[in-house]
């Protein structure tokens, strides 16, 4: 009879457990092993595992997993238990990154992190600086342009580059150390599968969930660099409410006393052209300038909305055919231009005002022209 009675207690008691572990996250044991020449660190969220790995040792740290589950857990409602000695200066970090959070997107003002210690830090952040780098305009421009005394160039597989292409990612791996050679840096190349974890990838990646799995490169890497520069991008320039997942208000926020993370606020603040104009006549940028991620055998396309701006804005500088080796210039910009169906809702008023500040021959400007009325009805055929 006894067994009997306790049946309801057992049941509320599985209940209980199945209800807590479907409500809440558990951050524990972060695991590093060696697969070869890689180095791996990885942890079990949900139920399935979220790695990194690299040529270089990189650093266990929980924080670099928690990293990635603040704005997630903000949104679901989840509290995410940290069974590690937490490093202070990242935690207080974690409350102005959810201040940001709040007033981008009105997620609740609450750290979802549930920390059980905090560990004094003796060893002191390292002197030596890397940069995201990914032979784009931003990346060059940081490299090129920006003041930092840059030793290492950061380059992450499986973010931009789906982790199944292989191929594609090791022309950009020769290539960054080809530049690395030239420019007397350091490669430091990472592969992840962090884009495929059905957390991460419940959240737009570019508005919400860069800038996140950056910050948490920035302290994995750390046994080797002390800073990681994040270039800006060029939304600022003309939104000031411009919300984006990697941003100058919300990547420093993700530093920690081992790591600190750097997104310069002045380089969102320079116009994409502009950057353009200032890198165009570097030999390294017409050899390896890189715009497209497209699935195209080529290093751009040379046909998608991102290529043909960017060959328009090298137009307006008078450096386009100095890039042959990145574009196929062999079909004339204007049918380029007229080959585009539309402009996305998302980067219409971007593209807009791109070509309303350019000194471009009349032809292009026509054809660019055609091509914004051609978006607007398209974009006014959906918001009816």
């Amino acid at each position: 009879m006894k067994k009997i009675r306790l049946i309801p207690f057992y049941m509320f008691l599985l209940f209980y457990s199945l209800f807590c572990s479907a409500s809440n996250w558990h951050i524990g044991k972060i695991t590093s092993t060696r697969h070869g020449e890689w180095y791996r660190v990885s942890c079990y969220i949900v139920d399935q595992e979220i790695w990194f790995e690299s040529p270089l040792p990189l650093n266990p740290t929980g924080e670099a997993f928690a990293n990635l589950l603040i704005l997630p857990a903000l949104e679901m409602g989840k509290d995410i238990y940290l069974d590690f000695p937490v490093d202070r200066q990242w935690f207080e970090n974690v409350q102005k990154l959810i201040s940001v959070y709040h007033e981008w997107w009105g997620t609740p003002l609450r750290n979802p992190f549930i920390v059980t210690s905090f560990r004094n830090n003796e060893k002191k952040r390292l002197n030596k600086v890397g940069s995201c780098f990914s032979c784009g305009v931003d990346s060059y421009h940081t490299l090129l342009c920006e003041n930092y005394p840059i030793d290492f160039l950061v380059c992450v597989h499986g973010l931009d580059i789906p982790l199944a292409d292989e191929i594609k990612f090791s022309t950009l791996s020769e290539e960054i150390k080809k530049i690395c050679r030239i420019l007397n840096k350091q490669p430091l190349f990472i592969r992840t599968n962090v884009r495929n974890h059905p957390v991460i990838s419940s959240l737009d990646w570019g508005e919400k969930m860069c800038g996140p799995v950056l910050g948490a490169i920035g302290l994995l890497s750390s046994f080797h660099i002390g800073q990681l520069v994040i270039p800006g991008s060029s939304g600022n320039t003309i939104r000031k409410d411009f919300r984006w997942g990697s941003h100058w208000r919300t990547d420093p926020f993700h530093s920690s006393s081992f790591s600190e993370i750097i997104h310069p606020e002045e380089a969102d603040k320079i116009d994409r052209r502009l950057k353009i104009a200032l890198i165009s006549t570097h030999p390294l940028v017409k050899e390896n300038l890189r715009v497209c991620w497209e699935g195209r055998n080529s290093w751009n396309c040379s046909q998608c909305t991102k290529c043909v701006y960017t060959m328009v804005d090298l137009c307006a500088s008078n450096a386009l055919e100095d890039f042959h080796q990145v574009f196929d210039l062999s079909i004339p910009l204007i049918k380029r231009i007229d080959g585009l169906e539309r402009i996305s809702t998302e980067s219409f008023f971007f593209h807009y005002y791109s070509i309303q500040q350019q000194d471009l021959p009349d032809n292009i400007q026509s054809s660019l022209q055609k091509l914004m009325g051609r978006s607007l009805q398209k974009i006014s055929q959906e918001i009816r």
